[in-house]
């Protein structure tokens, strides 16, 4: 399978992090034009791209595969204190079944 120039850009994007719509416009219209090839071509590796176009952004996740297949994107275990921080934001940001409207 060959792939483009741009489409190769994209994957590397993808792969160095987050890519947003509005920093990167090009690899943007490229993931979304091609969106289809990139994931043939990341789903032996035990990758996917997760592709949000309502809100902007792609990020590459790794596959659910067997346990004995090495992982090409590693997990991060947080801190204690970035976890709380997390549930405080979540809680926050949740919208309570009770509230009020304006």
């Amino acid at each position: 399978m060959e792939i483009k120039k741009e489409t190769s850009k994209v994957i590397i994007k993808l792969f160095n992090g987050v890519l947003y719509k509005n920093d990167n416009p090009k690899e943007w219209l490229e993931l979304g034009k091609s969106f289809a090839p990139i994931g043939d071509y990341l789903k032996p590796l035990g990758v996917e791209v997760i592709f949000d176009e309502a809100e902007g952004y792609a990020y590459l996740q790794n596959l659910e595969v067997e346990e004995d297949f090495p992982k090409l994107l590693p997990k991060r275990t947080l801190s204690y204190k970035v976890s709380l921080l997390l549930v405080l934001l979540r809680k926050r940001l949740t919208p309570h079944p009770f509230a009020r409207g304006p």
